[in-house]
This record gives C-alpha cells, structure tokens and sequence, in this order.
C-alpha cells in the first residue's frame, strides 16, 4: 500500500509539471501572436482560449472566469488597433461582443468542472485510502486470527495428550473386582494424579472410611457437605466460614455416589498450591464420577450374581447354582477322597396349586432349619423337588436329615378340614461313588424323570 500511494503522489507531481510546462507554453504562442495582432482575432480558435483553458483547468473557476476576462478585454482592445472602435462594437455590430462572453463563460464552466472533478477525484481518493486501511486492518486481524488459531492447536493438542492420559489412568480403575478394591485403586490415583497428602473415600450413613491412604480423622470434613449440597466438585475457595466455623479440612471434595443408600463422597487435602486449578477439580470430578460408575456397575453385578445363585422367593440356592456347587464337590472329593450325598424331597401335596405352593414354604423352612450353613439347598421346579446336597455326609446321614425335617413338619401337624394331613414328601437320599461320578446321582433321584437321566 505504501508504494501504490508513492506512485500516486509521483503522478500528481509530474502532471502538475505538464501542466505548468503547456501553461508556459501557451504564454509564448500567445507572444508569438503579439507580433502581428490580426492573428489573435483572426485565427479559429484563437490562441487566446489557451489561457482560458489552462487557467480554469489549472486553477479552478475564479483563476477560469480571471482569465476569460483578461482574453475579453485582449481581443477587445485587439479590435480596437484594428480600427474597430469598442462603442462600434457596442452600437453597430453587438455580435462581434458573443468571443469574448464566450471567453468569460467557458472560463467559467471549465473551472467549475475542473473543481467538480477534483472534488470527485479528492473522494475516490479517500476512499481509496480507506479500503486501503480497511485492508491492512483486515490483513492485521487475519494474522492475529492465525497465531490464534496456531495457539489453539497448540492447546487442543496439549488437552488432548492430558485426555489420554486420564483415560489411561481412569481405566485402570475398571479392573476392580470388587468396591474394597475398587475404593482403594481411587485414593491411590488421586494421590498419584493430584500429588495429594492424603485421600479419604467416605460413607455417610452410617459414617464409615471406606478408604484411605494410611491417613484418618475422626470426623468427616466439612467441606464433604458442601459438597454434598451443591452436588458437584467444590474446592476450599468455595468455603465461605461464618465466624468460628472450622477450616474446610480439605482443598477438593466431589461426591461419587449421591444414592440415598449409599450416599458417598471423597476429598483430598495437602495438594499442593500450584496445583489447584480449574483443571484439577475437572480431573477429580472425573475421577470421582468414574469411580461411583464402577461402584454401581459392581453393586448391580452383585445382585444379579446373587439372582442366579439364590431363589428369592424360597430364600435358597438356584437349581443351577446347587447343580455347579454338587459337580465341584465330586470332582473335589473324587481327587481328594470324601463322601457327599443328596437327598431329594419330592412334593406331592394338593391339588390346588395356591396351597401347594404355601405348603412348599413351609416344607422350605424346615430344611433351611435342619440343614448346616455349608450344605445346599435348591428347589428343581422341573421335577418339583427339593433337592438338599450334604458335603461330607455318608447315605446314613442324609437318612438322619431326612428324618430330622420329617418329625419337624409332624410337629407342626398340618390337616385339611377332613382331619387329613396336607404334607405328603418322597423322599430319595443318594451317595457320591468317585467311580461314576456326579452324572450317577440325578438317576437315582429322579428315576422316572427323562430329564433326571440327563447329565447336568
């Protein structure tokens, strides 16, 4: 831009000499002319329309109308050597009067668009110039726009390091197999992570230290509250003290768990000054929600293994939880030596199936009182039996267990209206024989069962 406004400025300096040098010029012609007067009048167009001419385009439209009246009064006078008196001209040819109005009009005109134009051009040459700096504005901005932009790559490249960085470290949280181990991978990324002194995970109710890093206090940080009743990573610039409140007791507190039941939070205290930045309570909020995922993904994996291993509405094991329990005993006692024996309660009550399924309960309470805490015991609905697995117990003492359960049900001597008794079992008691393995048992269980021939 600089350079297009020089070459300008030289343009306008070398057309200010054209037009001095034609000026000039025109001033001798017109001398030249001087020499014999008739020439000034007599010649078409007269060379004194130069000076009209150059003066109004060189000077405007007072030097344009100066000069038409110095040529007026020239080619008056011019007339008046030539023996043409001026009150002639005025009384008895006014027509020889219209060259030299003439020369004071287009004085006049000439000037008037010479300024015209020069106005005009004055114009287009300021906008010029601010296009010009509107230009270099815009090429400035888009320079700033671009280191901006180099910055900004910059950063997401750096964020984007740090992103795989905490998801390198969140996933190994997931490799937890349980919440004790679960609790104590989180105290020890956070201590890692943060550079923090000391991390405490803690249950509300009832107050409990589910983890910590050697670190404890008796009593739960207040800034553990705070956190709680905002819901969300606050750290000791968020405590506010009324006057005689204790300190927060810790710089970062989140909540992982805001289940009722299970009302957890964590904070971390001794993290040094520099850095306790936005960043920071960024990472521990991930970091905690993480860890209250993973919690609830462990407690939901528990109930659905306690699903498949208990019958809820028995309140014992599931057929096919007691079938993988009596095949790891045999192979257990088949290595090792031992007996086992399973007995099998077959149900043949009522017909009517809402008592029946009563009487079942009832029969359910009495083995779950006779039995131990290590024997089994599921109900196969297939074969509608009660089937009790005895670790340890010969034939003998599965008979022993039979006769248990039968005098508890005599005692509570159940009768329909008729004074007949409701509870009628088959019972069926088997022994473990290492030579044929768990698959001989179901036989002689459920001898007249197609399904009790088939290996489980």
């Amino acid at each position: 831009m600089p350079l297009q406004a020089k070459s300008r400025s030289s343009g306008n300096r070398h057309g200010f000499y054209l037009l001095e040098a034609i000026f000039f010029a025109s001033i001798f012609v017109v001398g030249d002319y001087l020499l014999n007067f008739t020439l000034l009048v007599q010649s078409n167009p007269s060379p004194l329309w130069l000076i009209v001419l150059l003066g109004s385009l060189r000077h405007g439209s007072p030097a344009g109308m100066v000069a038409g009246l110095v040529s007026a009064a020239a080619h008056v006078l011019i007339l008046g050597f030539t023996g043409i008196p001026v009150q002639d001209i005025i009384h008895r040819d006014p027509k020889l009067l219209a060259g030299p109005v003439l020369y004071v009009l287009v004085g006049l005109f000439v000037g008037e668009s010479r300024e015209r134009l020069g106005k005009r051009a004055d114009y287009l040459s300021e906008v010029v110039g601010d296009l010009s700096r509107q230009l270099d504005s815009s090429e400035i901005k888009r320079m700033g726009l671009e280191r901006s932009r180099l910055e900004l790559e910059k950063r997401i490249a750096g964020q984007t390091d740090t992103l795989k960085a905490v998801h390198t470290s969140l996933d190994k949280l997931s490799g937890a197999g349980s919440e004790t181990e679960l609790w104590e991978r989180t105290v020890e990324l956070v201590c890692r992570e943060l550079l923090a002194k000391s991390c405490i995970v803690w249950r509300i109710s009832p107050p409990e230290i589910l983890a910590s890093n050697g670190s404890t206090t008796p009593e739960i940080p207040p800034l553990a509250y705070v956190a709680i009743r905002k819901r969300r990573v606050v750290t000791a610039s968020d405590w506010n003290p009324r006057p005689g409140q204790p300190s927060p007791g810790a710089e970062l507190a989140g909540v992982i768990s805001s289940d009722s039941k299970n009302l957890t939070v964590m904070v971390a205290s001794g993290i040094p000054f520099n850095r306790l930045t936005r960043n920071t309570a960024i990472l521990f909020g991930l970091m905690a929600q993480r860890a209250g995922d993973l919690a609830n993904e462990l407690r939901h994996l528990d109930q659905l293994r306690l699903a498949t291993v208990n019958d809820p509405e028995l309140g014992m094991m599931s057929e096919s939880y007691l079938r993988s329990r009596i095949r790891e005993q045999c192979l257990l006692y088949r290595r090792h030596g031992g007996t086992l024996s399973v007995v099998a309660c077959k149900n043949r009550h009522h017909n009517e199936r809402q008592l029946e399924e009563r009487l079942s309960v009832v029969v359910a309470c009495a083995i779950r009182a006779v039995i131990r805490s290590s024997d089994g015991v599921a109900f196969f609905a297939q074969e509608n039996a009660f089937v009790m697995m005895l670790p340890g117990s010969p034939k003998v003492g599965g008979q022993a267990v039979v006769n248990k359960v039968e005098g508890y049900l005599n005692r509570l001597d159940l009768r329909d209206g008729g004074g007949h008794k409701v509870i009628n079992n088959e019972w069926r008691v088997a022994e473990f024989d290492p030579k044929l393995g768990d698959e001989a048992l179901y036989p002689q269980l459920f001898p007249e069962s197609a399904a009790g021939r088939e290996t489980a």
